[in-house]
């Protein structure tokens, strides 16, 4: 049985020194995430804030937002269940680049490892999406930067999400066309 210490109805700890998760699990942290008010939950497999190694499994809905970000550290992410389009952006917003991910049976890629500094957001295609993500400890909000060109309001994401998933479907074109030209 899992043991856990919540900091938030978002974010939970186990307290467990040996720590196994199952199906069951995962179906209970998809069910406490439903419970919350934004649909989302993190259970976190390292002992505190202050560990130098964060472990988590992280479950988002459909339309959540992550707004664009990068870290001064690298992170890890491997899809357990879901689709998303991992989206990467130059300093300037223009996209570089775009991971499409899935659950290891999508036969899409379903691990990455991101340099530092790399901004990123998610597009997430599928109903829910859970995921486990490792990043460097110990966590501070300083060491997460937004670019100025991010929304910071709920009118400007709406406006940006809708801009995003169009560029995202341009910049899909134009590489499919690429790779045929090759």
């Amino acid at each position: 049985m899992l043991k856990v210490k919540k900091e938030s109805r978002e974010v939970l700890y186990c307290k467990n020194n040996f720590i196994t998760l199952n199906k069951n699990n995962l179906k209970k942290l998809l069910f406490l995430a439903k419970k919350n008010k934004k649909k989302i939950i993190r259970l976190c497999t390292h002992n505190s804030r202050k560990d130098k190694v964060h472990q988590m499994f992280i479950v988002h809905p459909k339309n959540y937002f992550v707004v664009p970000h990068m870290h001064i550290q690298g992170e890890s992410m491997s899809i357990l269940k879901g689709i998303v389009d991992v989206v990467i952006f130059n300093k300037k917003g223009k996209i570089s680049k775009i991971i499409e991910m899935g659950e290891p049976s999508s036969n899409k890629v379903f691990y990455y490892k991101l340099p530092k500094k790399i901004i990123h957001t998610f597009i997430i295609k599928s109903n829910v999406l859970v995921f486990y993500e490792v990043t460097e400890g110990p966590f501070k909000k300083q060491n997460m930067a937004y670019p100025k060109w991010a929304p910071n309001n709920k009118q400007e994401v709406k406006k940006f999400q809708k801009q995003i998933k169009s560029e995202v479907l341009k910049f899909k074109k134009n590489d499919q066309r690429s790779k045929k030209d090759k």
